[in-house]
């Protein structure tokens, strides 16, 4: 792929690409902006509320299912969701994402698993979520310099 992206820079001047990987392109002129992990709940919080990890949880999981509310019955099952999945915005805005099928129960129980829970599914659906990333991710680095 960044031998792809790097001939798409060399031919178009203005191009400007914002990607999200684990690893470095290793493309002449790139910039690394890490994203940290978002702030988690202690086990010990049974009502976590205010915590960004939870907060982009319910976020994404309402964008799928505008229902969905984090309750006494849920919140402690989501705050472990989001712990097990180390507080990162991708995986928690993937995981989110199932919330159309499956319980926030459900959901914990299949995370034993992780990687095909989070990889699975409709062709089209990455995009979706890489844009909800790119804004996570846009949000997290808003305090950094994005003009070249």
């Amino acid at each position: 792929a960044s031998v792809d992206l790097a001939a798409l820079l060399r031919g178009t001047l203005s191009l400007k690409l914002l990607v999200t990987s684990r690893a470095t392109l290793q493309i002449s002129g790139e910039q690394e902006y890490p994203v940290t992990p978002l702030a988690l709940p202690p086990e010990s919080d049974f009502l976590p509320q205010g915590y960004a990890a939870i907060e982009l949880f319910v976020q994404r999981a309402q964008a799928i299912r505008p229902d969905f509310a984090l309750s006494a019955g849920n919140s402690a099952v989501v705050a472990t969701i989001c712990r097990r999945l180390d507080g990162l915005p991708l995986a928690i805005e993937l995981a989110a994402a199932r919330i159309r099928l499956l319980s926030p129960q459900d959901l914990l129980a299949r995370l034993d698993k992780r990687l095909a829970l989070l990889t699975g599914g409709a062709r089209a659906y990455p995009a979706a979520a890489f844009s909800h990333s790119l804004s996570s991710c846009w949000t997290l680095a808003s305090n950094a310099s994005f003009a070249n």
